[in-house]
Parts: structure tokens; sequence; C-alpha cells
């Protein structure tokens, strides 16, 4: 291989790797960074005495190398259930107490 051969070669490689370099610089510049959503509202106090609100990073989604939302994307605290007759186990001893009142 002559050494002209080679520079046009090695000129051919260097502009393939320059234009995709172009295009991975373009997509950077339009990266979009992820957003949080909205808070849920608080879910109904469980048996296990929590409740919990959540929200989602699609606000806007991040996209193109963008970064990801930072923080929890749920939050829980202890709460008194509403009605425990719904809670296994609760209602029987609320009948229980009941009866020997």
């Amino acid at each position: 291989m002559s050494i002209h051969v080679l520079v046009i070669a090695i000129s051919k490689l260097h502009m393939l790797l320059y234009f995709d370099a172009n295009k991975v610089d373009a997509k950077m510049q339009n990266a979009v960074d992820g957003g949080w959503s909205d808070w849920t509202g608080w879910s109904d106090c469980n048996c296990n005495k929590e409740r919990a609100m959540q929200r989602k990073c699609d606000s806007p989604a991040p996209a193109y190398g963008g970064a990801t939302c930072t923080g929890l994307s749920q939050q829980t605290e202890t709460c008194t259930p509403h009605g425990s007759a719904h809670c296994p186990g609760t209602r029987f001893l609320q009948q229980s107490v009941s009866i020997a009142s």
C-alpha cells in the first residue's frame, strides 16, 4: 500500500469519526434532564399504620443522556387507621371486647 492510499484511508476514517462525534455532541446538546411529577395524594392508612404518597420522574422523563431525577420517589408516614375493622385480626378483637364489656 502506498503512502498516498494510506493517507486517504486515514483521512476518510477521520471524517467518519468526526461526523459521529458531531452526532453525539448534537444529542448531548438536546439532552433533557428528568423532572418530578407532582406528588400523589396520601394513600389510606393501612393496617401497618402507614400511608404513602408517590411521584414519578416523567415530567419530563430524562432523554438523550439527560440526568435522572434526584430525591425520593415515595414518602411514608405513620398514621392511625380509621375503622380498623378492615384490618385482619382486629375485628375479632373488637367483638371480643364488646362481648366482655
